[in-house]
């Protein structure tokens, strides 16, 4: 609400004087949100799990041009220039993140569901997805490519279908990569099926063209690669998903060593403590 974003923006003006604070908010955006995630997965978060990807709508780009967006967890010390992340060349994505190897779109989606589908062929189901933790958006071409939109797609989709989600656990990012996933091959828009007729809402974004030139980049990911120095993937979380687990024990951490760090399922069914390697 505009009471409650006024009065957080004025208690963060408080807390940090010298940084210029500003707090935004979209009534409207914020029920649609809520609406696509009826009946799905509570576990997969709420409209506010989903703001950064609708940055292009709740920032007041007519009253001044954003071109570029850097999104951190709020639970993380950045200890390097963040105007790096501003000056990436994100080449011709709309998004950059740090790759993440430890997880892949195979771990990420149930491939018979999807290939029951008709949609593994939009997918390269060995390449490494995108870490959310630290996330570079272009503004303008993120509307242009309807990355949002597209997101609201897969959430419509896996609605609809009356089965389980496409993708495995309650991953609030899981959506979103399979949208950049999408859009790596081509035009997504025009292959993914368009909002209407799926029964998502078209959107209006404020759009123009602009490209780049030699990014590091994933392909099959469909987002500019930055450093991995930026990666802060869960950092501040003591559990990992089974997902996780079993991609460690690919990297060689086997039953034994398993139980030597005293890995065991919690009551929500994630791993705990965390490992990292």
């Amino acid at each position: 609400t505009q009471e409650g974003a006024t009065r957080a923006q004025d208690l963060l003006r408080l807390q940090l004087p010298a940084v210029r604070v500003q707090v935004h908010h979209n009534s409207q955006l914020q029920s649609h949100i809520d609406s696509l995630l009826v009946g799905i997965n509570k576990d997969l978060g709420n409209a506010f799990s989903f703001a950064p990807f609708y940055l292009h709508e709740y920032l007041p780009l007519d009253e001044a041009p954003i071109h570029r967006a850097v999104v951190l967890p709020v639970d993380v010390v950045v200890q390097g220039d963040v105007g790096e992340l501003v000056a990436t060349d994100l080449g011709d994505f709309a998004c950059g993140a740090v790759q993440d190897c430890r997880r892949r779109y195979e771990d990420l989606v149930d491939w018979s569901k999807l290939r029951q589908l008709g949609l593994s062929d939009r997918f390269d189901s060995k390449a490494c997805v995108a870490a959310h933790g630290g996330l570079v958006i272009d503004i303008q071409r993120w509307a242009k490519h309807h990355i949002a939109e597209q997101i609201e797609e897969w959430l419509v989709r896996a609605h609809s279908s009356g089965q389980p989600p496409l993708w495995r656990g309650s991953d609030p990012h899981a959506p979103w990569l399979l949208a950049i996933g999408a859009s790596s091959r081509g035009d997504a828009r025009s292959r993914a099926g368009s909002a209407s007729s799926t029964g998502a809402s078209a959107r209006p974004s404020h759009a123009s063209s602009r490209s780049g030139e030699g990014t590091a980049s994933n392909r099959d990911g469909g987002f500019a690669e930055l450093k991995g120095g930026w990666g802060c993937e869960g950092l501040a979380s003591d559990t990992m998903s089974i997902t996780e687990a079993v991609v460690l024990k690919r990297q060689g951490l086997d039953d034994t060593a398993m139980n030597l760090l005293r890995v065991a399922p919690d009551a929500d069914g994630n791993m705990q403590p965390r490992v990292v390697t």
